[in-house]
């Protein structure tokens, strides 16, 4: 692969329509949450009200390509994820997708996700994710990157309910 620039940013208003797009994307839409719910809290971030989530885009060489959406992880989290709180340091979550087809199968994921990593660990101590266990592409890429498995869960609520998930967690110190 020639040698990219990945950066990121908080996402804002002028990315609205693309990531619109990319929510709605075949590609997406199999393992990701594009619920009415979650699309109304991305517009309410992008408009200046945070929830629980932050909205990150991932660009290569200055063009948009991925979306990241981390939390914070505390006590008040789901019991699946409180036995991964880091000691020291800030434990966060993350999703992750590529929207832009033409950045799908570029080996781009897993150097986007160490670049983020790396773009946050000054704060951060430990990231976690968790992928649908059928989603095997992400599993092997979140490996690729350093993340390791740690536990499985099946959430009983939610968009996701009765769906088995992989958690895997990856230390930055």
């Amino acid at each position: 692969m020639i040698s990219k620039t990945i950066s990121f940013c908080k996402a804002s208003q002028s990315c609205k329509e693309l990531v619109h797009q990319w929510w709605h994307s075949p590609h997406v839409v199999e393992f990701w949450d594009n619920s009415e719910k979650m699309w109304n809290n991305f517009s309410d971030y992008i408009s200046g009200k945070k929830d629980l989530y932050d909205y990150w885009i991932g660009a290569c060489d200055e063009d948009p390509f991925s979306l990241i959406i981390t939390s914070d992880v505390s006590e008040d989290s789901p019991k699946y994820l409180k036995p991964w709180i880091a000691t020291e340091g800030k434990t966060l979550t993350i999703d992750f997708m590529i929207g832009e087809l033409p950045y799908l199968g570029k080996g781009l994921a897993a150097n986007t996700l160490i670049s983020f990593a790396d773009f946050l660990s000054e704060n951060i101590s430990t990231l976690l994710i968790d992928p649908e266990s059928a989603n095997i592409k992400a599993i092997h890429v979140y490996e690729k990157a350093g993340f390791k498995k740690v536990d499985r869960f099946t959430p009983e609520d939610g968009y996701f309910a009765g769906k088995e998930h992989i958690l895997m967690m990856l230390s930055l110190n």
